[in-house]
């Protein structure tokens, strides 16, 4: 089998838009044959296509500017049976897919078209000398991103309350409490309890404090 050749779109009595995929068949060099096969464009769409997807839109067009088929359209082939164009879309986005179909890498062209507030990317199909479009709303585009934001902005904050909340823990236990029986060995001594002792094995500050708190009182009962 040969690479398949595609005819061009046109019009089929009672079917819509049609057109034939023409595969030659080859026994070494020689052709013996060529099968036929004639597709509806309407079908081959709803195949191909994720019709009536979100705010995306999808749009088939020729390099020539002639616009095939337009997933907004009730019946995606109608531009095909319409001639419609490019710059019935309006707004820059004609000018800038056509322009995608300059660049001649073969790859897949992304970009924005600024005045209608639109990101798309463009694809050749290799055969009929198609492309296809996926277009996209600048304000999908940026609450799908601030939607990403926030739930990155609510992992950072959970994270951080974490960490404030180890740290509070931390707090207490290695500063807050040392301190707390300080202040109470303290009132105590006031009411004249000359027993009290404090723990002094940290070997800290708070433990050097809590060291020369108990040597004054052995001092000062002495």
């Amino acid at each position: 089998y040969a690479t398949p050749l595609v005819d061009d779109i046109g019009p089929g009595p009672g079917l819509g838009p049609i057109f034939q995929v023409l595969t030659p068949v080859h026994v070494g060099e020689r052709h013996i044959a060529t099968v036929a096969t004639t597709l509806r464009f309407k079908d081959f769409l709803a195949r191909t296509m994720p019709l009536g997807a979100g705010p995306s839109r999808y749009l088939v067009f020729k390099p020539d500017g002639r616009l095939l088929a337009d997933t907004r359209e009730e019946d995606p082939s109608a531009p095909s049976t319409n001639q419609a164009v490019l710059d019935s879309l309006g707004g820059d986005l004609p000018g800038a897919l056509r322009a995608s179909t300059r660049q001649g890498t073969g790859a897949p062209v992304a970009g924005q078209s600024p005045d209608s507030d639109l990101y798309y990317a463009t694809a050749r199909i290799d055969g009929p000398d198609w492309y296809v479009a996926a277009t996209l709303p600048g304000a999908a585009v940026r609450a799908d991103a601030w939607r990403v934001a926030l739930w990155g902005s609510a992992v950072y904050l959970g994270v951080l309350l974490a960490l404030l909340a180890l740290l509070a823990v931390i707090l207490r236990r290695q500063v807050a409490a040392p301190l707390g029986e300080l202040t109470q060995a303290a009132e105590r001594v006031a009411g004249g309890d000359m027993a009290v002792r404090l723990p002094s094995g940290r070997d800290d500050e708070l433990g050097r404090l809590a060291l020369a708190f108990n040597d004054c009182l052995l001092y000062t009962s002495d």
